[in-house]
């Protein structure tokens, strides 16, 4: 028989501090451990885990909870270096553990063990399938809509009879016959012997509650039950793990309320804040000691959070040394903040390794200008959770677009847009279309408009010419216009936003954002030069994403080449790196603008900016900009108010020195004589205060009306008797 490795574990509890220890010591009852970012929750875990079984009591009945597969092989792994015996510890997700019970009780619920597990596109299918059986017109509503409001209200734990209290609440939770959609669909699943992967959670649920014998088997089966990450919890994790616990009540649960940043989810960080109301005579544990970032990242950041008023109180603090200070930069705009970031990057290799380097932002949509610097400086990257920028689909979409106009020949474009957004050109028209270009050896665009002079009067093909008609208008709309304003009349002309909204409603923020980068992207190289032309901004573009695959890894080499890496707030959660930069720290981005007016989401965009700052172990840059491009306007935004709240003494400037000293500011009239370094001379014919910022429409002698930046023209004068312009110093 093999015996445990005891002396390992009593080394391993010996190497814990006073806080962990008595922590991971626990012995019966109800707990809750408050863990700082950086404080050894996991250690806590693994070590509590091997000191019940080293004390007796059998790993198999232990059950260890967390939130995502990675971490649950992380826990396996720590257990098995200690003692292989440890292994016997039941270790999983939330959804893995509960689809295991479900196939063990299915025939309880009405399902065969075998009961197929429905994806997210699945689970779309089936909900069209619903709408398409409705004698009223349900059509003008999106499927998406109907599964995100089922997935939420699982996430509730309401069932299709339990959503008065969601409609209370919220009169708009569900679209029109959402409710009966939601019954139907349930149904269907059944039928189907199928369940959703919220089902996982929810039928669990059900079967718990309404089925005492498979509830005290479970009781009985798990003795000690420990949660990782509690404050992540949502309403229907919460009512589970509150009926699995037996009488002894041995529930030991660990998290930090300060990194609770998925209320989108469903999690609800009262869920730990208050455990001592749902268990009275619970042990409470502060781990507050933090072992990965620096006394002044740790200051800064502990300060900070110290504002939210819904927390559990604590004090992170760490006996490393102070270190640097933490770097404020305040840039110009996005572009001038990229090339910082590359040039710093490049410069502090020998100090900081691309692996050891990390660069965080609110929305994906950011990530654009700092992609285009790194690979300009050929220093390799990679996103996490997100595609690279000019992979994302809708940028994909209206690049098609924009190819197609430039090129009539690309069919790849062709063949991406033809029908998108939909427009009900039929499989057989684009037979008919493909039949011909192979025939004839033409592009399907001229193929399409070969069918439509062969077959003028066909209103079967009606359709197609109404899209030939577009391109062209389009085109010609190219021909006449700045190519700063042609994003926005192909959205418009396109209706490509109803498109992703109806189709990705759950997503429609972040895709907008995404659409409104590619416009700034525009509007930059319209600015930059003087005879802008969308062919040339499509080579630019190319060459860019080019240069990115020629200096790229081979996807399976990824984890062995060196890169810095990008990713936004959310998903760099668990994470730490030596230097970390996080950029547009300023109001409406870090808070973001949706949250900034409801006190409980500014609380949420506080612990977000928390979560960032301690991802850093050494080194904390923190960037803002005088102004940001959004399409073809530009918008200024004050540094985050969250700034304000971090002790002077962590900074390596004054705050108050933000933003940037102003130049003597300019003012201009309709008729004024000016001079553009491009441009050459005009005469103003607008003037604008576009979001804070000097904007003036002016009709330049060789290039027409052109809007500029107020800062980028001077006033200048005729010289009476003499044809040629000189300057007024004066202004």
């Amino acid at each position: 028989m093999v015996s445990l490795n005891r002396n390992e574990i009593r080394i391993r509890i010996e190497s814990l501090n006073s806080d962990q220890k008595k922590a991971a010591l626990h012995k019966e009852g109800p707990a809750v451990v408050f863990a700082g970012a950086g404080s050894g929750k996991t250690r806590v875990i693994i070590t509590r885990i091997a000191s019940l079984v080293s004390e007796g009591v059998p790993a198999s009945s232990i059950l260890a909870v967390t939130f995502t597969n990675k971490a649950a092989k992380e826990m396996r792994e720590r257990l098995v270096a200690i003692d292989p015996l440890l292994q016997q510890a039941r270790l999983g997700t939330f959804h893995s553990v509960c689809a295991r019970w479900l196939r063990e009780f299915s025939r309880e619920l009405g399902f065969t063990s075998d009961f197929t597990i429905y994806d997210d596109k699945d689970s779309l299918q089936a909900i069209k399938s619903i709408l398409k059986n409705y004698k009223e017109d349900l059509s003008g509503e999106s499927p998406r809509v109907y599964l995100n409001a089922i997935s939420r209200a699982k996430t509730y734990a309401c069932l299709p009879m339990e959503v008065e209290k969601l409609i209370a609440h919220d009169p708009n939770f569900f679209p029109p016959m959402g409710v009966d959609v939601y019954k139907r669909y349930q149904s269907y699943l059944i039928s189907c012997n199928a369940m959703d992967f919220n089902d996982l959670l929810m039928n669990m649920l059900i079967l718990l509650r309404s089925h005492k014998l498979v509830r005290e088997t479970l009781q009985l089966r798990f003795k000690y039950i420990l949660i990782d990450e509690y404050q992540d919890t949502n309403q229907t994790q919460f009512s589970l793990i509150n009926l699995l616990v037996n009488k002894s009540k041995n529930l030991f649960v660990v998290g930090d309320d300060d990194q609770s940043i998925y209320s989108w989810r469903g999690a609800n960080p009262q869920n730990i804040i208050d455990f001592h109301k749902y268990y009275p005579s619970a042990e409470v544990y502060h781990l507050e000691q933090n072992y990965r970032s620096s006394g002044c990242i740790v200051k800064a950041a502990s300060q900070m959070i110290s504002k939210n008023k819904t927390r559990s109180p604590k004090t992170l603090w760490t006996d490393r040394e102070f270190g640097e200070l933490i770097e404020l930069k305040n840039e110009y705009d996005a572009e001038t903040e990229s090339w910082f970031i590359a040039d710093s990057i490049v410069e502090d290799k020998k100090l900081y390794s691309y692996n050891n380097v990390a660069i965080l932002y609110r929305t994906n949509a950011q990530s654009r200008q700092i992609e285009e610097a790194l690979i300009k400086k050929k220093i390799p990257y990679r996103i996490y959770g997100s595609l690279r920028f000019y992979d994302r689909m809708e940028i994909k979409d209206l690049l098609a677009y924009c190819r197609l106009l430039v090129n009539k020949d690309d069919d790849v474009s062709f063949r991406r847009i033809v029908n998108l957004p939909p427009r009900g050109i039929g499989e057989k028209a684009l037979e008919t279309v493909e039949s011909i270009a192979r025939d004839s050896d033409l592009s399907l665009y001229e193929s399409t408009c070969e069918l439509l002079r062969k077959e003028e009067k066909s209103r079967a093909n009606l359709k197609l010419k109404n899209f030939i008609s577009l391109i062209e208008t389009l085109r010609s709309y190219l021909d006449q216009n700045h190519l700063e304003n042609f994003l926005g009349e192909l959205l418009q002309k396109i209706d490509y936003r109803a498109y992703i909204e109806k189709k990705y409603p759950d997503q429609l923020q972040d895709k907008l954002s995404n659409i409104h980068e590619l416009g700034s992207a525009i509007s930059d190289y319209s600015e930059e030069n003087s005879r802008p032309r969308l062919a040339n901004w499509l080579k630019e573009t190319a060459l860019v994403d080019n240069e990115r695959a020629e200096d790229s890894f081979v996807e399976e080499d990824r984890e062995l080449t060196e890169s810095v890496h990008l990713m936004t707030l959310h998903a760099a959660k668990g994470l730490e790196f030596l230097k970390v930069f996080i950029i547009g720290v300023e109001d409406g981005l870090i808070p973001h603008t949706n949250s900034m007016n409801d006190p409980f989401q500014l609380e949420e965009e506080r612990r977000l900016f928390y979560v960032g700052m301690t991802r850093a172990q050494k080194k904390l840059v923190l960037l803002t900009a005088v102004r940001r491009r959004v399409l073809n306007n530009w918008l200024s935004y004050p540094v985050s108010r969250f700034l304000t709240e971090i002790p002077s003494e962590c900074f390596s400037r004054e705050l108050k020195s933000y933003p940037l000293e102003k130049e003597e500011e300019k003012t201009f009239s309709s008729g004024d004589l000016v001079y553009h370094e491009q441009y050459k001379s005009g005469i103003v014919k607008v003037v604008d205060k576009d979001s804070g910022f000097l904007q003036v429409i002016v009709d330049f002698k060789s290039y027409g009306l052109r809007k500029v930046d107020g800062k980028k023209i001077k006033k200048i004068t005729t010289i009476k008797g003499q044809g040629s312009f000189r300057y007024d110093h004066s202004i």
